[in-house]
């Protein structure tokens, strides 16, 4: 009896073992996948992504178990092995697609480069799987494996030791009593409008040859001016945005690099983490001592449901998978390919609601203020920030915003088709606003632009200049700054608001 529950226990401590060393495997493409994204670190790190840590070890298990009653004549170095190995190839596929564009880029073979890299993906573990006879291919896996696991963990962990606990929150009772909050009473509802990766007009009909001559009639008619050269120092949206709450041009100190961002000590964290309740960036709290309220509409990517709920603008259940961060771990995998190539079948284009994976932000505040028109009429003196992700990849929608999948985050007629849509909804949204809030500021910017060029000096390259239209009766003086980017804007307009 003893002797069995010997044998039992082995039995089980093997498998642990096992297990143990396939999941220490598995962690390999999540370590690197945080390593690549360290900068959006606060993102990364949200209320889904433990969820989805958790349901990828699963996977992992059920590919374990699924191996071992497949092979079951095989020892345990051989499962391991093979679902080790199997995740490592698994998620080369971004890297095999990039080395096939540079080397054949404009060639068929260039156009072809996902199906390649998927069969050589495939290829290579079937391969594999015949392989691992041999014992020392096994163990030359195993510690293949070890070593890329002990590396990968070498280049997070210096970086994990300057992301500790936050000592620096903000003292809210100290900055809450700072000054009077000031009358309520005639106060316009502010709605500024973030368009993520929307080019300068002008810079997108140079490029597409196309003449954008009806909305420019539309936005003068409603008493728009738009303002051209203009530009953000920054061309990627976490320094815009944590500089725009900030009020503040150049959110780093002089001594930082490029691989070492530090942020000013009046700078506690970036966004969208500044927006949390211990944070309290500058721009709100100048709002809020206005008599202002705050409220967010975001995007797939970035919204109040997984920073701060209170500043939800609709009352929706949270979600409990994050698409962001979700696509984006699985971006090195065939895995969004292939689901690139299935929403291009007719039956499943025609059949599935790309809304539920994009943003429709333009359009999910033109619906509120219709829905709730005699509300807006009563509320209390809103801000409210929509940060729409219409006219960034990836592209799900045709010029008329219909459904119509682009593969690909540089696919130039998805960008075209993007754009067209999102100067449809802004059209939209500017007669909306005038017919149910019609004293409102509306600020209509991008965070960047996105990049049609390789070239840097090339204006389709640069991605500083940003789209900028801007409502009239936001001016309080005959111009504004010399260069009204988001954070100029926001400025200026906080002066204008303080003198009214």
């Amino acid at each position: 009896m003893s002797t069995s529950k010997n044998r039992y226990y082995n039995i089980f401590l093997q498998e642990v073992i096992s297990i143990f060393l396939i999941l220490t495997a598995s962690l390999i493409p999540l370590i690197e996948f945080i390593n690549s994204n360290f900068e959006e670190l606060d993102n990364i790190f949200n209320d889904n992504f433990l969820f989805l840590v958790i349901i990828y070890f699963i996977s992992v298990i059920i590919v374990y178990f699924f191996i071992k009653i497949l092979f079951q004549k095989k020892n345990k170095l051989y499962y391991i092995s093979l679902v080790g190995i199997s995740i490592w190839i698994f998620f080369q596929y971004n890297f095999l697609k990039s080395v096939f564009n540079k080397l054949f880029s404009g060639t068929f073979i260039w156009h072809i480069s996902s199906e390649i890299s998927l069969f050589l993906i495939i290829a290579l573990i079937v391969t594999l799987t015949f392989l691992l006879n041999k014992n020392n291919l096994r163990l030359f896996i195993l510690f293949f494996l070890i070593f890329n696991f002990i590396y990968s963990s070498m280049i997070l962990f210096p970086k994990l030791t300057v992301f500790g606990p936050d000592n620096n929150k903000v003292n809210l009772e100290k900055i809450d009593s700072a000054q009077p909050t000031l009358d309520k009473t005639n106060k316009p509802n502010i709605y500024f409008f973030i368009s993520d990766a929307m080019k300068p007009l002008n810079e997108f009909e140079d490029f597409y040859k196309i003449k954008l001559n009806n909305f420019k009639k539309l936005y003068k008619e409603y008493d728009y001016t738009y303002y051209e050269n203009t530009s953000n120092l920054f061309v990627w949206t976490e320094p815009v945005l944590t500089g725009f709450f900030s009020l503040e041009e150049d959110i780093y100190t002089s001594n930082s690099t490029d691989t070492k961002k530090i942020l000013k000590p009046n700078i506690y964290k970036t966004f969208p983490t500044l927006l949390k309740d211990e944070y309290n960036p500058v721009l709100i709290q100048e709002l809020k001592k206005m008599g202002y309220k705050f409220k967010w509409v975001g995007n797939y990517v970035e919204n109040c449901s997984h920073t701060n709920y209170k500043y939800c603008l609709n009352n929706k259940k949270k979600s409990y998978i994050d698409k962001y961060t979700l696509q984006a771990f699985l971006n090195k995998s065939p895995i969004v390919q292939i689901f690139d190539n299935l929403i291009q079948l007719e039956i499943v284009n025609k059949y599935f609601d790309f809304k539920i994976l994009h943003s429709n932000a333009v359009w999910e505040i033109g619906n509120f203020v219709i829905s709730n028109k005699d509300y807006i009429k009563d509320m209390d003196p809103t801000f409210f920030f929509i940060h729409g992700m219409e006219a960034h990849a990836p592209y799900f929608v045709d010029s008329n915003c219909k459904n119509k999948r682009f593969p690909g985050n540089y696919n130039l007629e998805g960008y075209k088709n993007s754009y067209l849509c999102e100067i449809k909804r802004i059209s939209d949204v500017i007669k909306t606003l005038d017919e149910f809030d019609p004293n409102s500021l509306v600020i209509f910017q991008s965070d960047s632009s996105w990049i049609m060029s390789t070239k840097p000096e090339d204006k389709f390259g640069n991605r500083n200049n940003i789209f900028n239209l801007i409502k009239n009766n936001v001016i309080c003086e005959k111009t504004l700054h010399d260069n009204p980017n988001n954070i100029n804007t926001a400025k200026y307009l906080l002066s204008c608001l303080k003198n009214k």
